[in-house]
């Protein structure tokens, strides 16, 4: 029974990582923490890379663990770029809304403006068409 054990610890385990499309991060913050997390499983992992014998390292070593936790390293860094990218048309669209509001301003006193001198011309040349009657 204990044979039968030991024989199902040796079986590598075989996990698997979904990576879906249109993830969402509040801020850079949450990407540079995935970035952590890898790079501290990475660390713990390499510590524990010690104390296999060499059947665990052959199944460690064609597992490819380090090119994947290079993966996850890559997807955070593009996760954080994305975020700061997201991050600057945001900033770029609310100042673009600013833009448009002042504009909207002047173009209404402008209106304005030029309502009262129409008026004023209008009134003039009414007293002058009086005069010239």
């Amino acid at each position: 029974m204990d044979d039968k054990k030991d024989e199902e610890e040796d079986k590598p385990k075989k996990f698997t990582v979904e990576i879906v499309e249109g993830m969402a991060f509040t801020d850079a913050a949450s990407a540079g923490a995935i970035s952590a997390i890898s790079g501290s499983i990475q660390q713990g992992f390499d510590t524990l890379r010690g104390t296999f014998n060499p059947n665990q390292n052959s199944i460690a070593n064609s597992l490819h663990i380090d090119q994947n936790f290079d993966y996850l390293k890559k997807i955070a860094d593009s996760m954080e770029k994305s975020v700061k990218l997201a991050e600057e048309q945001r900033d770029e669209a609310i100042r673009q809304r600013k833009e448009a509001v002042e504009d909207a301003k002047r173009e209404r006193r402008n209106f304005y403006i030029s309502l009262a001198v129409t008026i004023v011309l209008g009134v003039i040349a009414l007293i002058v068409g009086i005069m010239a009657l």
